[in-house]
């Protein structure tokens, strides 16, 4: 992406006085497998939320939200990198990744997600797919799975993430 159609975000607060205001600042990509696979962290909390805020982001413990917390983020996945993010998903999720099912993850949360790009394909424990194309959502609980891009260009999904107890 160019910088004119890098993706922005922007945070509503509420001043000492109570005037309300909005940030606008770009959301930089955090390259996970080169520049195959990125991510971009939005927003998140491990806690729960006091309003009226002055709209700034907590401190989070981790990439992955405790019971009660929250990530919101983007991934993209390029063209023909599933290897390298399957890759990636052993190399950074330590217990919660199968080495010998590279790509396969199950997180303790609650997934929504959306396609805003592209097509990626959802694959569950038991061979199990879904073609996700741009506009569709899948929530997931929990589940064994892993994301495949066999499609012919980028594919970009937001995910809201809530952990959950186990």
């Amino acid at each position: 992406m160019n910088a004119s159609t890098e993706p922005r975000l922007f945070v509503t607060g509420q001043g000492p006085d109570g005037a309300t205001f909005m940030s606008d600042q770009p959301v930089a990509a955090i390259d996970l497998a080169g520049k195959s696979v990125q991510a971009r962290f939005l927003w998140g909390r491990d806690d729960i939320a006091t309003i009226p805020n002055a709209g700034e982001q907590p401190p989070l413990a981790g990439a992955l939200p405790a019971p009660g917390g929250w990530r919101f983020s983007m991934l993209t996945i390029d063209a023909g990198a599933t290897r390298e993010y399957h890759a990636f998903i052993v190399n950074a999720m330590g217990p919660l990744a199968e080495p010998d099912h590279p790509g396969f993850h199950t997180t303790p949360t609650l997934d929504l997600i959306t396609m805003i790009d592209g097509e990626l394909v959802l694959e569950l424990d038991r061979g199990e797919e879904r073609l996700l194309r741009r506009g569709d959502s899948a929530i997931l609980h929990g589940v064994r799975h892993r994301w495949h891009n066999r499609g012919s260009r980028a594919a970009t999904l937001v995910a809201v993430m809530f952990g959950a107890n186990t």
